[in-house]
């Protein structure tokens, strides 16, 4: 039940989403959805080496799995050090840890050893995202502005989440096995409330996990003094694995993809020494169900009031809002008719989905073109590639930046590379639509001929 209840979870908080649907199907989330599943397969493996009496198979595929998983996002690499203080303190042989080195070394470096010319661009451009201004822009937006604004968020979003959670969890424990119906009333009525307070109090947010880092810290202080090595392990690696978004996790942005290793370790160890009860998979399973009952009512709600028009085609249905919906859908129409199966099809500043739908090819390189990514690649170099291999189709659509600090292709940004596109392509089609004050647009142009 328990399992089910956080698998309940994650779908609510994390598939479901305002979030436009122009990169649907876009490498960066495979990326990271493998690296999380390696990551949680790593999880898995260490904890049966505390199970099963150190045997060693299982901290090598332990660390086997963090290196497929670093491999994907190297970003995680820093959260798998402890895995390497538990290597060194209970593996005697050296040739044992030697090996855990090797195997955690192996996934990320070995594709490189075949391609030398990729290592280099790789490590161009992972530098280069660390020093580009957009992606610094960017990475100020994942997290709070002040440690003094982080720490009131904090505070907010516990006291409130422990409001609905006290509410069931004091009901549950008085109805002695959910016999008295007055106590669920009495619950009912005052979870409804501590919600209501929640969405309005916190602005309508209802991403109000922040505190399960502090909770990872307060953890892992805790197993230090107490010499609980797994669960300091455990702590330490939800703490690090956290860095990379400042701390601060909400559902909302760039760090959700971790939320799922947090509630696993959250709910089902550190709520199990909380509670001290016999019932808690029961009482931690009702709690987070209606949680999630109660935030698919408003939340989801609201989402599929936003979302509601279908992209229909072949590979299935998708929801969208109606000025990004009906536009992607009137593009993918336009280019189905008036270009050929092998032409390549490139949108601007990026929007995989139309190459998904219209089963065009994209260049795959230029498929993504973000104020950072311009800024790393060089637009000279952007404007070279697109002499040497032009595709037949350019699409630019009126998408927002402005979290990376400039809000629109060819006005903001580009502007080279705009240059370019306008002497070598001619206009086809503009598809716009808008709703209140919502409005998308996209743009159809086509190489020109010699």
């Amino acid at each position: 039940l328990l399992s089910f209840s956080i698998a309940f979870l994650v779908l609510c908080y994390l598939a479901i989403s305002y979030s436009p649907v122009t990169n649907y199907i876009f490498p960066y989330s495979y990326s990271f959805i493998y690296s999380l599943t390696c990551f949680l397969g790593s999880i898995y493996l260490l904890i049966l080496y505390f199970q099963k009496e150190f045997k060693t198979k299982y901290i090598l595929f332990s660390l086997l799995f963090a290196g497929f998983s670093t491999a994907f996002k190297p970003e995680f690499m820093p959260a798998f050090l402890p895995l390497f203080i538990v290597l060194f303190l209970k593996e005697k042989s050296l040739q044992n840890k030697l090996a855990g080195l090797v195997l955690f070394i192996l996934p990320p470096v070995l594709p490189f050893l075949f391609n030398l010319e990729g290592a280099k661009i790789f490590v161009h451009n992972f530098l280069g995202f660390c020093s580009s201004p957009s992606s610094k822009e960017f990475l100020k937006t994942l997290s709070l502005k002040t440690p003094k604004d982080y720490c009131l968020s904090t505070i907010k979003d516990l006291f409130f989440f422990s409001l609905f959670f006290a509410a069931i969890y004091f009901t549950l424990k008085k109805s002695k096995n959910f016999s008295k119906l007055k106590y669920w009333g009495i619950s009912f009525i005052i979870s409804i409330y501590s919600y209501f307070l929640t969405q309005y109090i916190l602005e309508n947010r209802i991403y109000i996990f922040s505190w399960l880092t502090l909770f990872a810290v307060v953890f892992c202080i805790k197993y230090l003094k107490s010499k609980d090595l797994l669960n300091f392990t455990l702590s330490s690696i939800l703490i690090l694995s956290s860095l990379r978004v400042g701390g601060y996790l909400a559902s909302n942005h760039y760090g959700k993809y971790i939320l799922p290793l947090f509630f696993v370790i959250v709910f089902c160890i550190y709520f199990k020494e909380i509670l001290k009860d016999e019932h808690y998979e029961r009482y931690i399973s009702v709690i987070l169900i209606t949680f999630c009952i109660f935030s698919l009512s408003f939340f989801g709600q609201s989402v599929y009031n936003g979302k509601n028009y279908k992209i229909e085609s072949n590979k299935g249905i998708i929801f969208a809002t109606k000025p990004v919906g009906k536009t992607i859908s009137e593009t993918v129409s336009y280019l189905k008719q008036n270009s050929a199966e092998t032409d390549k099809v490139l949108v601007l500043p990026e929007g995989l989905t139309v190459n998904l739908l219209s089963d065009r090819k994209t260049d795959s390189m230029l498929y993504q073109l973000l104020p950072n990514h311009i800024e790393i690649m060089g637009e000279k170099n952007i404007v070279k590639r697109l002499e040497n291999k032009p595709p037949e189709f350019i699409v630019l659509s009126s998408l927002s930046t402005s979290a990376y600090g400039k809000s629109f292709f060819c006005i903001d940004y580009a502007l080279e590379i705009c240059d370019f596109i306008n002497s070598n392509y001619d206009y086809l089609e503009t598809f716009s639509n808008q709703e209140e004050q919502r409005q998308f647009m996209m743009m159809v142009l086509r190489l020109k001929k010699d």
